[in-house]
């Protein structure tokens, strides 16, 4: 009975000294999180992703973050929105940034993405803008969209754009490579050439705009327009002369302009440039003038006709006909003079 007792001890020892073994056994080791961080450039909010089939959206600072386990196995990383449009704005994919496999930079999936410690990727966008424009004079009073022939702008990367129907879909923002990080550039525009009847009417690059501000999506492209102001008269005389001029501008069309009562025309709303004024209902000389117009200008045409011709040779006549009646009168005086003189002892 003693060794039976004893037995059943040894074996009950056993199972509790094997039962405190199983309980004393540490647990299984949990698997390592690690974070993956997509940003987009620039900040764009509701641009969509998903993760092995996950659909995740980016927050108001544009940014995702996904909690996964460490390991080498490969994921799969989609881009949903590669257009996001909101408004009159719009913003393309362009580029990943900061995943291993360049071949992949310019896509919309990656694939074979590893995650084994916290990374951080960017995916960059070219974001537009609708600007509108429309042109006013100096006094900011519209000018007629008829009379506008070409409208061309360029980009501070040196693109020249040719722009019309009083809106343009313009680059704000575009991704560039900075320290080793992506960042958005702001992109700037000036106003190149305004081409009116054959003229560029303004000076390049002095109006600049920058199409991500909200004040430079409503433009006034500003024209600075000139007059003329013509009379003519008679040179010799100084009355009146004319009945009408044409005038003739830079791209050779002309108009004919009749004479008013005052026998002045004011010729408004020109563009800077080279022009030909010629007077129409008059003989003679002196009727055509070329213009070169950067600043408003009276242009007075002095005309040689041919009543003022005829008025200078019937004084030349006088003159010669006086000269030569003088000097036969005075040659009988001189020569009794002389005699008078001979005659003296």
């Amino acid at each position: 009975m003693k060794l039976l007792s004893r037995g059943l001890g040894l074996v009950l020892g056993l199972v509790l000294t094997g039962g405190l073994l199983i309980v004393a056994a540490p647990p299984a080791l949990a698997q390592r999180i690690v974070t993956l961080t997509i940003v987009t450039v620039p900040h764009l909010p509701a641009a969509r992703f998903s993760f092995d089939g996950q659909r995740v959206t980016s927050d108001s600072k544009g940014v995702v973050r996904l909690y996964v386990p460490a390991s080498r196995s490969p994921h799969k990383l989609q881009l949903l929105t590669p257009t996001i449009r909101s408004g009159g704005t719009q913003a393309q994919f362009v580029r990943w940034w900061g995943q291993p496999n360049h071949d992949q930079d310019y896509k919309t999936n990656l694939t074979g993405l590893s995650v084994d410690r916290s990374e951080r990727l960017q995916v960059a966008f070219r974001v537009s803008y609708l600007v509108k424009y429309r042109m006013v004079n100096q006094n900011h009073q519209p000018v007629d969209s008829r009379r506008i022939e070409q409208v061309v702008i360029k980009s501070d990367t040196g693109e020249l754009i040719n722009v019309h129907g009083g809106q343009a879909r313009l680059t704000g923002y575009r991704p560039a490579l900075q320290s080793g990080t992506m960042a958005e550039k702001q992109a700037v525009y000036s106003l190149w050439t305004i081409t009116i009847n054959g003229s560029d009417a303004i000076h390049a690059g002095q109006m600049r705009f920058l199409p991500s501000l909200p004040r430079d999506q409503n433009l006034e492209f500003v024209i600075p327009l000139k007059s003329i102001q013509i009379t003519a008269s008679d040179r010799l005389l100084g009355r009146s002369v004319g009945k009408a001029v044409v005038l003739t501008f830079p791209d050779h069309t002309s108009t004919t302009i009749p004479f008013g009562r005052s026998h002045t025309i004011t010729i408004n709303n020109l563009v800077r440039g080279n022009y030909q004024v010629r007077l129409v209902g008059s003989s003679g000389f002196g009727g055509n003038r070329s213009l070169s117009l950067s600043r408003n200008q009276n242009i007075v045409l002095r005309v040689w006709n041919f009543e003022d011709f005829a008025l200078v040779l019937l004084v030349l006549i006088i003159i010669v006909t006086s000269s030569l009646v003088g000097g036969r009168l005075g040659r009988p005086r001189r020569a009794r003079r002389k005699n008078a003189k001979e005659s003296v002892p």
